[in-house]
């Protein structure tokens, strides 16, 4: 059923009907300050066809009348995706309404201008109309942690050298408003996630599944200030925390506590292994 209907709480009676609204429902945002809806579809139970194209849409619509504000079309695949760590979340769309912007996180980000609805930028990977082919649901990419944003910058996983083998992991810096990017790691593992990524002052501390356990960058620069691998071969399986000038990660079997400036321990603790973990 397409359209967007708005109902009383207190008598269940219809307000308002959007009819420019097709296809079933991936996000809705409310934003209280102008009083408006911001919407996005997708491909479900109901089509809205252009020939045999299914019609993405990107809206914003007023709450207090049901006008449509303005459309736009958003150009990747709709993905459901784990925030980092499979087995312990579900599976999510990460469309958030940021800074006077509006973000969309499938394989690729995209963003838009709130007031206007007009894309301000998107970044592309070169593969990614091949894999969104190709086993999409199975992809580690739909396990890369979801990105940071801060400071008028985003900060995102990524993947190159798209290969029989795998894919190569990075992150990339972008100024959030224009698009441009700012830097790009180095290979930071071959197809093990960048599960879990944390602003702590200055610095982007990046946690993995891989041997690598976490990287420490220069939010500025990109340069890795420091890493500490001591975590064995499934590296981080839960996400970090931060606090006093530290942060602490954990794996299967060890929980240590890092000083931020220089990647030191403190004592680990050693805990007792289950069948589901910590």
């Amino acid at each position: 059923m397409d359209g967007l209907t708005l109902i009383s709480l207190e008598n269940g009676e219809v307000i308002w009907v959007n009819e420019d609204f097709k296809g079933g429902l991936a996000e809705i945002i409310y934003e209280e300050e102008s009083n408006s809806l911001i919407a996005i579809n997708r491909d479900d139970e109901a089509f809205a066809l252009e020939g045999l194209q299914f019609n993405r849409q990107l809206m914003r619509i007023d709450v207090e009348t049901g006008e449509t504000i303005w459309e736009s079309k958003y150009d990747g695949n709709i993905r459901e995706k784990l925030d980092g760590f499979g087995i312990w979340e579900d599976r999510r769309t990460d469309i958030r309404l940021v800074d006077g912007n509006i973000m969309i996180n499938f394989l690729n980000v995209e963003v838009y201008d709130f007031e206007t609805g007009e894309q301000r930028w998107q970044t592309t990977t070169g593969s990614d109309r091949l894999l969104d082919m190709v086993a999409p649901e199975a992809q580690i990419m739909n396990r890369f942690a979801f990105p940071e944003i801060h400071n008028g910058k985003l900060f995102r996983v990524s993947h190159e050298n798209v290969g029989l083998t795998g894919v190569d992991v990075v992150i990339e810096a972008y100024d959030y408003n224009s698009g441009e990017l700012l830097w790009k790691s180095d290979k930071i593992s071959r197809s093990k996630p960048v599960n879990d990524m944390v602003i702590a002052g200055d610095k982007l501390v990046a946690s993995t599944e891989a041997s690598e356990g976490i990287i420490t960058f220069d939010i500025s620069s990109g340069k890795r200030l420091w890493k500490y691998s001591k975590f064995g071969k499934n590296g981080i399986q839960y996400k970090m925390e931060q606090f006093g000038g530290a942060v602490l990660a954990a794996s299967f079997n060890k929980i240590i506590r890092l000083m931020l400036k220089t990647g030191s321990p403190f004592m680990p603790f050693q805990v007792r292994i289950t069948d589901l973990g910590i």
